[in-house]
């Protein structure tokens, strides 16, 4: 149902499992208290998330989420008609992942990804005490992230289109 047709995964599949961990409830909470996406930054496919960690306001702890975008190449931005279709592909093309958080390593989410293809680093040991099933896809602030993905995808999309057209001038 969630698998792409070029066998990537979406961000869909990604928020399908919001059981683990209440990871959901959690990633709603992060907004109620007011820890939010601090900056998003666009390198060549990757968006670049800064997000603060539930405990900011006495840590001072920022985590930083990294989404390639797997079909927002140089070819495909520029051959983009309007930012409608640039968003599509944005939306529904495949999508890798990666949070610094300590729960996206502990808790077996970076293995997950680096297994099933949707991970952008490299992780081998299996957690077998803290999730041993390998259960839910994505730590709570890669979640927020990409709940609020559909929501700022034109943002997103024209700040694509500004980034490849910086390139080309250079």
């Amino acid at each position: 149902m969630y698998k792409l047709k070029n066998g990537g995964i979406g961000y869909r599949r990604l928020l399908s499992e919001h059981q683990f961990l209440q990871v959901q409830r959690r990633a709603r909470e992060l907004m109620r208290d007011g820890t939010n996406l601090n900056s998003i930054y666009v390198k060549e496919q990757t968006l670049i998330y800064k997000t603060n960690s539930s405990d900011f306001r006495h840590n001072r702890i920022t985590y930083t989420q990294r989404l390639y975008i797997e079909d927002a190449s140089f070819e495909n931005v520029i051959k983009a008609k309007n930012f409608n279709e640039l968003e599509k592909i944005m939306l529904n093309g495949g999508i890798k992942v990666h949070c610094n958080c300590p729960a996206f390593y502990y808790w077996g989410y970076k293995y997950k990804a680096w297994r099933m293809g949707y991970g952008l680093e490299k992780e081998l040991r299996r957690p077998v005490i803290r999730n041993p099933f390998a259960k839910g896809y994505v730590c709570k602030h890669l979640f927020l992230v990409l709940q609020t993905f559909p929501f700022c995808s034109k943002t997103l999309a024209s700040k694509f289109s500004e980034y490849w057209k910086k390139e080309i001038s250079k």
